[in-house]
């Protein structure tokens, strides 16, 4: 007999989680239903079935005790940019000489290349593909990435790493040392959300331009983000456990139906 929760484990294991990609096609459900039908199950005798649903609920503790903690840290996250947002300080024009605002250049597909660096679009956290050019010459300085007509997104990268910006995407510099860059980061993110920036609101330079800002002492940004930092080492650590995760279920799962 076939057990419902081992069907459940096995269709929702990652290897074939991937034969349904692979077998349907589009987002239509009469697609995913046919492709459902093809796929062969493999039944071995219930005490195994029961075995693989033990070993997998073992896992999934594991998975979710790590979900948890990831969520509890961006809670972390969270509180200390609010702490350090109550502090006030010192107000700053996006206008002012202080930052350098600037838009990228159209990419077509062609341009991209197999080797390069990456290249940003209004999703200003998935590079779209690499180019073997640039736009940017100098990266000595970090650099703050933002969607001018996406989802409002904004993200930062740190300097040395060179990128590709397209007309979709939006790069701020900070051209004085009383402003962390993953600070002002945080405060644009903010500004946008108030702004109301959208697919259909863009978040031209122009109107980023009219923005100000309100940064605590540099001091009080950096051991705010000294400490973000610290607890974002705790998530790499937890999302590692979790890619682990998968792949032991994978491994457990093959072991036991070879």
């Amino acid at each position: 007999s076939l057990l419902p929760k081992y069907l459940f484990t096995l269709l929702n294991s990652s290897k074939y989680r991937k034969i349904i990609q692979n077998e349907s096609s589009g987002s239509n459900i009469n697609n995913l239903s046919n492709a459902i039908k093809q796929i062969k199950i493999p039944v071995p005798p219930t005490d195994i079935q029961q075995q693989i649903i033990t070993e997998i609920d073992k896992l999934d503790g594991q998975y979710h005790n790590s979900r948890m903690k990831i969520d509890d840290y961006h809670k972390q996250i969270i509180k200390i940019f609010e702490t350090l947002d109550a502090l006030g300080g010192e107000t700053y024009k996006l206008s002012s000489k202080d930052f350098t605002l600037m838009i990228g250049k159209r990419v077509l597909n062609k341009e991209l290349t197999e080797e390069g660096i990456p290249v940003y679009s209004a999703n200003v956290f998935e590079p779209f593909g690499v180019i073997d050019k640039d736009i940017i010459k100098d990266f000595n300085k970090p650099s703050i990435l933002w969607g001018i007509d996406g989802d409002w997104m904004v993200n930062t990268i740190p300097a040395n790493l060179p990128f590709y910006p397209t007309d979709h995407a939006g790069v701020l510099r900070i051209n004085t040392d009383k402003i962390h860059y993953r600070y002002l980061a945080h405060k644009l993110e903010q500004e946008g959300l108030r702004e109301g920036f959208s697919r259909s609101y863009r978040a031209s330079i122009g109107q980023i331009e009219k923005l100000t800002v309100i940064i605590p002492s540099i001091e009080q940004q950096n051991e705010a983000i000294s400490k973000i930092e610290e607890i974002e080492t705790l998530i790499e650590k937890e999302e590692k456990i979790i890619n682990k995760i998968e792949n032991q279920k994978t491994v457990l799962i093959n072991n036991f139906l070879v």
